[in-house]
């Protein structure tokens, strides 16, 4: 318990460092009175005044943990003007630029709540396994991923060095150095004569990741900005499907076919006794697992995606009118 209370404090006063940095920046520079104001207006700290002593203790919180400093310029009275003083190393630092401006945008959308569906935001990307693939790439730990083949057109396991994330047209990408085998849908980039070629896996296209615990010795030749000036380059796979998990309801008979099938990686959840089991297929195609399902019968209901459940409907359909005639 206590180590949990102990996460939230640190949690919440990292939110009150990006809530500071973020509306400074929005404004350039900015007066106490105007700060307090938004600081009670957004609720911060249950929508208590701020007081100067507080404040100047955030401002060193936030120049020692970010090394930003926020300055003030003296007008007299109320002319005094916070701002950031090296601004640039906040646009150095991507991943806290990105929290920074999402802070900010956010606090815009508080403000103007009655227009927010009329603004579209491209940035919807997945947060799965990302705990555990942060985790592995501050231990220097090894990542063991479950992916799909496009050329083998099967599921396969593969190890992975993690050096770093990027995140590309809203897809999460690891930065591997990993040397052996490697599925398809890993992108590899050449680099230069003397250095390594650098792998970027999709992380969407995992159905399974896990820690293994194992470290790794880092490539004493991996140059970071090199890696991530490469990726901009990255693109989805084109020409094929991306991943698709598709649920359906089995009695014991098709979960028994199921489980001794290698076509398909698949999860199942615990029945508590029940003759129906949920089960999760997953593909990166339509036609084979729509066939394979077919070849369940009865002994399957399938709950979606709905493209898929459409898919199938139309071809009982086109079964159907080959037996029976159409009245």
């Amino acid at each position: 318990m206590k180590k949990e209370s102990v996460s939230t404090k640190v949690s919440e006063t990292i939110r009150l460092y990006q809530w500071f940095i973020s509306t400074i920046v929005s404004h350039g520079h900015i007066s106490f009175s105007k700060l307090n104001e938004l600081w009670v207006t957004s609720r911060m700290e249950e929508g208590c005044p701020l007081s100067r002593t507080t404040f100047n203790r955030y401002r060193e919180g936030i120049k020692e943990l970010y090394g930003i400093e926020i300055l003030c310029e003296t007008g007299g009275n109320d002319k005094n003007k916070y701002y950031i003083r090296n601004k640039a190393d906040l646009y150095d630092d991507s991943p806290l630029l990105w929290s920074t401006n999402a802070m900010a945008l956010n606090a815009l959308l508080y403000k103007h709540d009655s227009i927010r569906r009329r603004i579209s935001i491209d940035q919807n990307f997945n947060m799965e396994y990302l705990d555990v693939i942060m985790e592995a790439i501050e231990n220097h730990q090894v990542l063991l991923a479950i992916t799909w083949d496009y050329k083998k057109r099967k599921h396969m396991p593969v190890r992975i060095n993690p050096y770093g994330l990027v995140l590309r047209q809203n897809q999460w990408f690891i930065i591997s150095i990993t040397e052996g085998e490697y599925p398809s849908t890993c992108v590899e980039m050449l680099s230069m004569e003397g250095e390594p070629a650098y792998q970027y896996y999709m992380v969407s296209e995992f159905v399974q990741v896990e820690n293994t615990g194992e470290r790794f010795v880092q490539n004493k030749y991996f140059k970071l900005h090199k890696a991530i000036s490469m990726a901009p380059e990255l693109r989805y796979h084109k020409g094929e499907e991306s991943k698709k998990e598709v649920v359906l309801m089995a009695n014991n008979i098709a979960l028994m076919k199921i489980q001794s099938q290698t076509r398909f990686f698949y999860n199942s959840e615990e029945n508590d006794g029940c003759d129906i089991t949920k089960v999760t297929l997953y593909t990166f195609g339509s036609d084979d697992v729509i066939d394979y399902i077919l070849s369940l019968g009865s002994d399957v209901q399938v709950l979606g995606p709905s493209d898929i459940l459409d898919l199938i409907r139309n071809k009982v359909m086109s079964m159907c009118q080959n037996y029976f005639e159409v009245i």
